[in-house]
């Protein structure tokens, strides 16, 4: 399972943009779902990273 860690510059972020608008809250809580099941889910359009950041 996929362990989530909010830093302090998402929460502000979080709270500035997406927590005050609901449809975009709700869609962002589908995506960490899926996420949290597959990350790598083609509606995320997510990638394994490559170069200096392949082993993050």
């Amino acid at each position: 399972m996929i362990e989530l860690i909010w830093d302090e510059g998402f929460k502000k972020s979080y709270k500035k943009k997406i927590k005050r608008n609901r449809g975009l809250k709700e869609e962002f809580w589908k995506a960490m779902e899926l996420f949290v099941g597959d990350p790598f889910h083609p509606r995320l359009r997510t990638h394994k990273l490559s170069g200096k950041l392949k082993s993050l």
